[in-house]
Parts: C-alpha cells; sequence; structure tokens
C-alpha cells in the first residue's frame, strides 16, 4: 500500500511541476514557443522576469471606436479594425479566455536557453504567456522591448503554425514611445 501511494504521490508531484505557469497550457508548449521567439534573435536577449498580463479588456468585443475606453485602447484586440474575428472562430475566443483565465504565474521563475531573466527592465523583453487556437494553429502573444523610457515599443503578435516553426501574420495595437 505504502509503495502504491508513494508512486502516486510521485505521480501527482511530476503533473505539479509540468503546469507552473497555466493550468490550460502546458509550460512546455509555452516554453517552446518562447524559445522559438527568442531563437529568430540572432542577439541573446534578456527577458523581463514580470510576465504581461492579459486583461479583460484584451477580449471585449468592440464594435464601433465610440464604445472605447480611449485610455486603454492598445489593449481592445478584438476590433471591427484588427479583424481577429475572421481568424479565430468563437471556439478560439472562449478557448483564449479560457487560457488567459488559467494563467498561474506572474513571472518567469528560470532562465530560457537563449535568454536570461532579469529584474532589470532597461534592455529587456517582456512577454506575455502566449495564447494558443484551439487547434493549435494560431498563437497570440504581446511582446515589448524597453532600452529606455525614450526608446520602447510593443506590439501584440499573431502566428500561424508552419512546418519549420510559426510565421509571423500581423501585429496589432503598436505603440512606441
Amino acid at each position: 500500500m505504502r509503495i502504491i501511494l508513494l508512486i502516486l504521490l510521485i505521480n501527482l508531484s511530476e503533473f505539479a511541476i509540468g503546469q507552473n505557469l497555466s493550468s490550460e497550457i502546458s509550460d512546455k508548449e509555452i516554453t517552446n514557443f518562447i524559445e522559438w521567439e527568442l531563437s529568430t534573435s540572432e542577439k541573446k536577449k534578456n527577458v523581463y522576469y514580470q510576465i504581461e498580463q492579459w486583461t479583460e479588456k484584451n477580449f471585449q468585443q468592440i464594435k464601433n471606436i465610440a464604445d472605447r475606453d480611449f485610455e486603454y485602447t492598445l489593449k481592445y484586440l478584438f476590433t471591427e479594425e484588427n479583424h481577429l474575428d475572421t481568424i479565430f472562430s468563437k471556439a478560439d475566443f472562449e478557448y483564449l479566455i479560457k487560457q488567459k483565465n488559467s494563467i498561474k504565474k506572474t513571472d518567469w521563475g528560470t532562465d530560457f536557453k537563449n535568454a536570461k531573466i532579469s529584474k532589470r527592465k532597461k534592455n529587456k523583453v517582456k512577454y506575455s504567456i502566449p495564447l494558443f487556437s484551439k487547434n493549435k494553429k494560431y498563437v497570440i502573444i504581446y511582446k515589448e522591448l524597453w532600452r529606455g523610457m525614450e526608446n520602447a515599443r510593443g506590439c501584440y503578435y499573431l502566428y500561424s503554425r508552419t512546418k519549420s516553426g510559426w510565421k509571423l501574420v500581423g501585429s496589432y495595437n503598436c505603440w512606441m514611445s
């Protein structure tokens, strides 16, 4: 009986360790995508330790520009201008929200193969947890690059899966300082 309990405990601890970032998306899927994105740059990057958080505004469906809260206008992704509703089905949209709600961590915790985690914001890349379509054909992520107060930029990026990795489909709600 003790052996069975020990085996069960080991299996449960492995499952818990494997799902640290999200209860919906595996840590492997998340880190594989981030590692791929980091590998597209020739220069090794430093990643800011805090994970950019998805918000409710990201998933509000806005039809009319007058309906927007202009203080947060860059947060709205599902607008008529962005046409993301033509890429993501209703089931995908619901799955994106489910993934957003399942995020468990607010910081990365460990280094990536192609980048170190750093608490200094200057000269760092900041990422959100990537969110996948239900069939894993598409992924959307927020990425921000800080070199300093007057040299920063951010965007939501949409990629589609290819045989060799991912291909950029579009960028949305980009800003630059």
